[in-house]
Formats: C-alpha cells, sequence, structure tokens
C-alpha cells in the first residue's frame, strides 16, 4: 500500500484479503464515486476510478471548491499536473481547507490509525499532523484516501445524500519494519456507522407523526390523565 522505501520503523498497511473487505470497499467506493460525479458534473469532469483517479488530487480540489464555494488558488497547470510538486501544492491546499470541515483533532486521530506517533496539541500540532497526512497522500494509502473523502461525504451530507453503506469496517495488518525483523499487528478502521442517522432520524419523525395524531385523539376524546400520565413517566 506505500510507496516510500523499506527501512526502519516505517509502516506499512495491508488490507486483509478478504470477500467482506472487498465488498465493504466496492461498496462504499461505488456510493462516493456516485456522489463525487454528481457534484463534479458541473465542470465537465468525469470519476472512472475512485483509486486510479483522485491520487493526484485535482478532482478533489475542484470537488471542494464546488462544496465549499470558494478558489483554492491552483493554477490551471498545477491542477492538470501529475507531479509530485504539484501532486504536494493541491494536496496542501485541501488539507488546510478540509481543517474547517474535519477539523485538526480529527486528522490527528486519523494519524494514529496510519501508525503515526503525532506531536501532542499546541503551536506545532497542525502543522505535524498536516505532514503526516500530506507525506500518507503523496505514499498512496488508499486508506488515508478513503477516509478523508468519507470524512468529507459525510460533512457536505443533505438531504440523506450520499446515502452510504452503514458499518464498513476493514480489517488492516500493520507492519512495522525493525532490525531486519517485521512486526505485524491487526486491526480495525470503522469508515461509517452502524446505523445511518440520517434515515434513523426520519422514522423518528414518522414515530412523531404518528404520536401526534394519538395525542389529539387523546384530548378529542375527553382522556386528557392518559396523556398527563404517560408525560410524566416518561419525565421521571
Amino acid at each position: 500500500f506505500s510507496t516510500r522505501p523499506i527501512c526502519d520503523y516505517n509502516s506499512y498497511l495491508v488490507l486483509m484479503p478478504s470477500d467482506g473487505n472487498r465488498q465493504q470497499v466496492l461498496a462504499l467506493t461505488g456510493s462516493l464515486l456516485d456522489w463525487i460525479n454528481d457534484t463534479v458534473r458541473r465542470r465537465s469532469i468525469v470519476v472512472r476510478s475512485f483509486f486510479d483517479d483522485l491520487w493526484d488530487g485535482g478532482v478533489l480540489v475542484e470537488l471542494v471548491e464546488i462544496l465549499r464555494g470558494v478558489d483554492l488558488g491552483i493554477a490551471e497547470n498545477v491542477l492538470m499536473s501529475v507531479s509530485t510538486t504539484a501532486k504536494r501544492e493541491k494536496w496542501q491546499a485541501l488539507l488546510h481547507e478540509l481543517q474547517d470541515d474535519l477539523g485538526v483533532e480529527q486528522f490527528g486521530a486519523l494519524c494514529g490509525q496510519w501508525g503515526h506517533e503525532v506531536m501532542t496539541p499546541g503551536a506545532d500540532y497542525e502543522m505535524s499532523v498536516h505532514a503526516t497526512a500530506l507525506e500518507e497522500l503523496i505514499d498512496r494509502n488508499p486508506l488515508v484516501l478513503l477516509q478523508i473523502v468519507t470524512q468529507l461525504a459525510q460533512y457536505h451530507r443533505s438531504g440523506g445524500y450520499p446515502k452510504l453503506p452503514v458499518n464498513v469496517s476493514l480489517d488492516f495488518i500493520r507492519a512495522t519494519r525493525h532490525m531486519n525483523t517485521m512486526v505485524t499487528m491487526p486491526f480495525s478502521v470503522q469508515l461509517t456507522a452502524e446505523v445511518d442517522i440520517f434515515w434513523r432520524h426520519q422514522s423518528d419523525i414518522l414515530e412523531l407523526q404518528n404520536s401526534s395524531s394519538r395525542v389529539r385523539g387523546l384530548c378529542q376524546s375527553g382522556q386528557r390523565h392518559v396523556l398527563v400520565d404517560s408525560l410524566l413517566e416518561f419525565v421521571n
């Protein structure tokens, strides 16, 4: 998963090769691709592959500019370039802008899942977190890309769209080289919640509407005391 050289103390992430992992990745990236394409089509952009088309940061620059109504100030030649220098410039602008959406603390928590120890909150904390995220993106760490785009989609969700698959949890192995020995540790990353909050709230609204009808019925039939007793029981 990483293009960084094999040397001591570097960590490498490997997605466990299971049908469950593969199906969850396909379901999540499929939903994210639909949302991205629906958003960026106004700029005549079509994304066909989640991992192949998003690594250079150009599409996500366009996506964030549309979602936030801002201009990230990326020159057209840089936007279209896939050089490492251009990718760094695009991702640096994106990470700075996404801090307002996701928060530096969120990025700090994610860095721990990627196998990094970032400094404790302080004057240089933001710089440390962003530097870590930037290097992981340049190294083409798919977990980092998945987490950032998933968080972005959840933050900008409107009217229940995009409807992401629930309870997406992927199993990884973190391998760290030390003294010519690879030390491995399995771990899981929860990418989406176990319950879709929006649709759960939709059910709550329907239940509330049904409850309102029952309340009106009790009041009209002169059985207000039943309603009062129920409310007192709920409060207590």
